[in-house]
C-alpha cells in the first residue's frame, strides 16, 4: 500500500511508520487510528521543538500555571488522580 506520508521515510523513519499505522487503520479501526494520528502529530512537534531553536527562544523553562502539574501530583488509592483533578478545573 502506498502512502501519503512516504516522503517522511527518508529522514523521519519513526514518525513515517506511525503516521503510516494511521493511515493504515482509517477504514479498519478509526480509534486506532486516531491514536496513531495523535501519536505522529506529537512526535513531529517534538521533533520540531528539539531542532529549531527559534521555537524556544521565549518559551519559559516552567509554566506560570502550575494547576496541572498540582493536578497531577495528587494520589488516590496510590495512583495519581488527574482525571478527578481535570474535572474539578472544568466545572
Amino acid at each position: 500500500m502506498s502512502s501519503n506520508f512516504t516522503f517522511l521515510s527518508p529522514t523521519h523513519p519513526l514518525i513515517f511508520e506511525t503516521a503510516h499505522k494511521a493511515e493504515k487503520y482509517t477504514h479498519l479501526e478509526p480509534e486506532m487510528a486516531l491514536i496513531y494520528a495523535r501519536k505522529a502529530l506529537e512526535q513531529l512537534v517534538f521533533w520540531q521543538y528539539a531542532n529549531d531553536p527559534r521555537l524556544t527562544e521565549h518559551l519559559p523553562a516552567e509554566p506560570k500555571d502550575q494547576t496541572l502539574k498540582t493536578c497531577s501530583s495528587t494520589r488516590l488509592f496510590g495512583k495519581p488522580c488527574l482525571r478527578n483533578c481535570i474535572s474539578s478545573l472544568i466545572c
